[in-house]
């Protein structure tokens, strides 16, 4: 019976994981950036959503802009 939960338990972890790896938001990195002000021309070409950007500065980014591309949904464009 105790065998029986962990599986149980294993295999719900591994569902969460993946349906919450799925549906994050994803980015189109641009830049370079030092705030979030840069971005704003960096990420305003048709197809951007212009509510959605932000400059990450820390490592391994080191000042891009990560850009919501409306049109292509959650996929990443490196």
């Amino acid at each position: 019976m105790s065998a029986q939960k962990f599986q149980v338990v294993y295999l719900l972890l591994i569902i969460f994981l993946l349906f919450s790896q799925s549906t994050a938001n994803r980015c189109v990195y641009r830049g370079p950036c030092k705030i979030d002000d840069d971005c704003k021309k960096l990420c305003t070409f048709p197809g951007d959503d212009p509510s959605y950007w932000r400059c990450l500065t820390p490592p391994p980014i080191n000042g891009q802009c990560c850009c919501k591309h409306s049109n292509q949904g959650n996929i990443v464009l490196l």
